[in-house]
């Protein structure tokens, strides 16, 4: 939850490039994805998202400013799930 209330589920995806190299991206869902999320997905499930990349400013660990690179979900589904 956020301070203003907003329910958001966390969890990060593992992007497969063609050159063998993994690129991981944590994943946010707001409200009323984020509640259809949090019985439906399970650690190493294979998923489909479609989102956007968000970037917002943020401190590394040693306290110096950072971008931090985001994927706001828009649809989470599993592969060959039907509409």
């Amino acid at each position: 939850m956020t301070p203003k209330g907003t329910l958001v589920a966390r969890f990060s995806l593992a992007v497969h490039g063609p050159d063998n190299s993994t690129t991981w991206f944590p994943v946010l869902a707001f409200n009323q994805r984020a509640e259809r999320l949090k019985d439906f997905v399970k650690r190493g499930m294979p998923l489909n998202v479609v989102g956007y990349l968000h970037t917002r400013e943020g401190k590394s660990r040693d306290g110096q400013p950072t971008q931090i690179r985001e994927v706001y979900a828009v649809t989470v589904t599993t592969p060959g799930a039907r509409r």
